[in-house]
């Protein structure tokens, strides 16, 4: 509690609880000191509840509760499952992962309605009345071999179907099911949702894409903002309000898993793809160290196409492993486990990118989670839940 702390424990800290990284000193330090006084209310409010489990203060946090009881505070504090949300254009992908690590619910839902809602929504299969033109034009028989080949290349081009048009009203209606049927959980605590690029440039430099997503996030916001308003099914006094809401940093979560990176082997060279047998597997024992992270390629596509392979990895440990129950481990991530079927629809989805995208943005929110109350636990006695590191 008495060490001072430096610039690089700090980053570790910020890295390791899910804060970002940018900033001077001063900034990490109010991050952190927000995010561990965060938890120390529901520390606080655990020991009021459970007085008999606390043992008497001393100068060290970590005496507050005895080891059997820290299991039991973790239960408690976690939410039992959270919905995790990535946000896109088209598609909204989205996961239910409880507390231990089990996949309930897992799914990728087209917001244009194009999945067999479009009925419902109003909105329609937009991009279909053009597959007529869209058919690759009649070889002749007395072309060159060059008009052939411009032939050849030109119906290339003409297959690919038009982009979707981008309809407002369309996407809020069907974003309204799909958000009534992700909140129709009864263990539902938590909420999270990828926060998307704000761009400050002027108008004229904010991407389409860019901006139709900040559209879908904010009407995501609204939905859950008028949703905590209202009363639980059942308990008239209790409201969704206790249900946690937080928006994520895409980039806290990369840096978390080192997406966008080459991973480090033992001798402290690359880990290529092919050197894991293609199914990459990430070690995070030193996630937390900035010295060990490997370097950069921000590569749109490296990072999708990481982001997919650590999943995948995880689904060929599953099968291999007969779809054993995950356990929680002090000294290692989070361990996932879903049923066959849901291991089996991943397998045949199309945007595996986007599934491994919010399923990785999950376990990196539990796990940020855990190390600030293990944080709080060691470093801050209650009466302090304001104070921060020492600088």
């Amino acid at each position: 509690m008495g060490r001072i702390l430096k610039l690089k424990d700090l980053s570790s800290l910020a890295l390791a609880t899910g804060q970002p990284l940018t900033g001077t000193k001063t900034v990490l330090v109010k991050r952190i000191s927000a995010c561990l006084s965060a938890v120390m209310v529901d520390l606080d409010h655990f020991r009021d509840q459970h007085p008999h489990l606390a043992t008497p203060l001393v100068s060290n946090a970590i005496g507050l509760f005895s080891s059997d009881t820290v299991a039991q505070l973790k239960h408690s504090i976690l939410p039992r499952s959270i919905v995790s949300i990535d946000v896109g254009i088209r598609n909204l992908a989205w996961v239910e992962l409880s507390s231990r690590g089990e996949i309930l619910r897992w799914s990728v839902d087209d917001l244009l309605g194009a999945d067999g809602t479009s009925e419902a929504d109003g909105s329609a299969d937009l991009g279909q009345a053009q597959d007529l033109h869209d058919e690759a034009p009649s070889k002749t028989t007395n072309t060159s071999a060059h008009e052939t080949t411009n032939t050849k290349k030109k119906a290339k081009r003409t297959k690919k179907t038009p982009p979707p048009l981008y309809d407002p009203r369309s996407v809020a209606l069907r974003l309204d099911q799909i958000m009534q049927t992700i909140v129709d959980s009864k263990q539902i605590g938590g909420v999270i949702v990828e926060r998307q690029r704000f761009r400050t440039g002027g108008m004229h430099s904010v991407l389409d894409t860019t901006f139709k997503c900040g559209v879908v996030e904010g009407m995501i916001h609204t939905w859950l903002a008028l949703w905590e308003k209202e009363h639980t099914p059942g308990s008239p006094d209790k409201k969704h309000k206790d249900v946690i809401i937080e928006s994520i940093s895409p980039r806290a979560v990369g840096a978390w898993w080192s997406i966008g990176s080459v991973t480090r082997s033992s001798d402290g060279g690359s880990a290529s793809e092919e050197s894991t047998g293609g199914a990459y597997e990430l070690d995070t024992s030193d996630a937390g160290d900035m010295s060990k992270r490997p370097k950069k390629t921000p590569k749109y596509a490296t990072k999708k196409k990481q982001s997919r392979m650590i999943v995948d990895g995880w689904m060929h440990k599953l099968e291999a492993q007969g779809n054993k129950t995950a356990t929680r481990d002090n000294n290692h991530p989070l361990r996932v486990s879903c049923s066959s079927t849901i291991r089996e629809r991943y397998r045949l989805e199309k945007k595996r990118d986007d599934l491994s995208d919010c399923l990785l943005q999950a376990v990196a929110w539990y796990e940020w989670r855990e190390h600030a109350m293990n944080e709080a636990l060691h470093r801050y006695p209650c009466a302090a839940a304001t104070a921060g590191p020492k600088v």
